[in-house]
């Protein structure tokens, strides 16, 4: 989807960033465990198919996707997005239709995949998820999430149902996974962003240089600009 081509959200434990070619090799590596391939139920794919998987991904307009980065992981750190930390997983939205003017308001399809094992238990898929239903349901109409996993990700299941509030809505014994939905309640995103997480995080653009990331705070309301290495004031379009 092109319209997170240049968007970084960042939170307080990891940041989203577009998946750009410079990921490829990383998240290629990543998808050669056969613990991953069963997790997101996906088939091995040659780096020239993994290249073409990005390129379809970056122009599929029923489909968002962000490489999840931390700053405490300094292994992957590649292109732009290394200012923010190294990648330790992705997190995507599949709708019905393009948003972020549907017919009707949506209800994508949410998965996340914690791939550096040193990464996963340590909240970085909690805030992901966090940060990514946020953004889309104050950004592209969207009105809750559907979520499938693994009858065996017990992790996954517990993160959405405890931290989450996402209840079951069917099962399907032939391909082993359960089907969760959350509708919006606007008071408990609110609570559990600022409060249970104390999360807060901002949106901004990836310059087409190697420049750093000029943000806008949510909570401030407030245009914040850093330099680039010349000192120069990054140009920042205060509409998102």
């Amino acid at each position: 989807m092109k319209i997170n081509a240049n968007l970084v959200i960042k939170g307080s434990k990891v940041s989203l960033v577009p998946y750009k070619e410079e990921h490829v090799p990383t998240y290629h590596d990543w998808m050669q465990s056969p613990y991953l391939q069963e997790l997101t139920a996906s088939e091995p794919l040659t780096l020239a198919e993994e290249y073409e998987m990005q390129q379809s991904w970056h122009i599929d307009e029923n489909k968002l996707t962000f490489i999840i980065v931390s700053p405490s992981f300094n292994e992957n750190r590649v292109g732009i997005s290394s200012r923010f930390g190294g990648m330790i997983g992705d997190v995507n939205l599949f709708f019905l239709s393009p948003p972020p003017t549907p017919p009707a308001p949506s209800l994508p399809e949410l998965e996340i995949m914690i791939a550096e094992a040193s990464a996963q238990n340590q909240g970085a898929g909690i805030q992901g998820s966090a940060l990514m239903m946020y953004y889309a349901m104050e950004s592209l109409n969207v009105v809750g999430f559907r979520i499938k996993i693994g009858m065996k990700n017990l992790p996954s299941l517990r993160m959405f149902t405890i931290k989450f509030g996402f209840v079951e809505e069917s099962r399907s014994e032939i391909f082993q996974e359960i089907t969760l939905v959350r509708y919006r309640d606007p008071k408990l995103w609110t609570e559990y962003c600022e409060v249970n997480d104390k999360l807060s995080f901002d949106i901004g653009v990836i310059p087409e240089k190697d420049r750093l990331l000029a943000v806008r705070s949510r909570n401030l309301a407030e245009l914040l600009m850093e330099f680039d290495g010349k000192g120069e004031h990054i140009k920042f379009d205060s509409s998102g």
